[in-house]
């Protein structure tokens, strides 16, 4: 893992806007862009981005006609999941930041403005959570919540190993999520299925960047089933915390902290 120094000495008073870059990671999902794509706004401040990207994973359907239709800028993935996804956004996109976004309906589109105060307050990762105060999973309404207390058992194990400073993250794998382009160059993410969020998380605890979150509902998916199996989901995240375990804990350099 890299371990250059991120400035991350807070807000950016008098400095000019970040350049902000939507970034929808979208497979076959035809019939939810069909949905979702006519709710974004068009790039601009009062949107909360300056560019829309289409993260294709080489889609079987009209998801890469669907994207071009509307103008939008479709990059086809050079490596497989969410994780080759987002490492091609990181590496092709010129920009000072990334929100990540998938349009499958669980994922609250009226959220991403919220992104752009955090990131230009000086915020590093910028998690919606579901599980915060006024957060809304959709487990929610069931007795038994097994994904949600997976989730919440993965993410405590996360900051009992990991956290090195700052609040108790209560989202660590959710998608909907945003982070700067120079901490992104500071991950190593290892393309896998399933961990892509919840690795970053973890890469962003154990290097002691500044980690905000605001609550989100998350809705069910408008079209077609889930490609995470749970017993899979849960076994590729055993194997990420073990792997992340065994990496070495790099703190990064606060600017302008006199601290050593």
């Amino acid at each position: 893992m890299n371990t250059d120094s991120v400035d991350r000495t807070g807000p950016r008073d008098g400095a000019p806007p970040l350049n902000i870059a939507l970034c929808i990671l979208a497979k076959n999902e035809e019939a939810c862009l069909r949905e979702i794509l006519p709710r974004l706004p068009s790039p601009g401040p009062a949107a909360g981005y300056d560019s829309i990207w289409g993260l294709d994973g080489h889609s079987t359907d009209a998801t890469a006609s669907l994207f071009e239709e509307r103008g939008i800028e479709v990059i086809q993935q050079t490596e497989p999941y969410r994780t080759g996804a987002m490492r091609d956004a990181i590496d092709h996109i010129d920009c000072d930041a990334f929100i990540f976004f998938s349009p499958d309906g669980n994922e609250e589109a009226a959220d991403i403005p919220k992104f752009r105060r955090l990131l230009e307050d000086g915020v590093d990762l910028a998690i919606a959570s579901r599980f915060l105060p006024g957060g809304v999973n959709e487990e929610d309404v069931n007795v038994l919540r097994w994904r949600k207390w997976a989730s919440s058992g993965f993410t405590l194990a996360a900051n009992a190993l990991f956290k090195q400073t700052g609040p108790y993250v209560t989202d660590t794998s959710n998608g909907l999520r945003a982070i700067t382009k120079d901490a992104a160059k500071k991950l190593e993410l290892e393309v896998e299925n399933f961990t892509a969020e919840f690795q970053m998380t973890i890469q962003a605890l154990k290097m002691g960047l500044r980690i905000e979150e605001f609550p989100t509902a998350e809705g069910h998916r408008i079209a077609g089933d889930t490609t995470a199996p749970s017993i899979a989901t849960g076994l590729s995240f055993v194997r990420c915390l073990l792997r992340e375990f065994t990496r070495p804990r790099v703190k990064v350099a606060l600017v302008g902290n006199d601290e050593n």
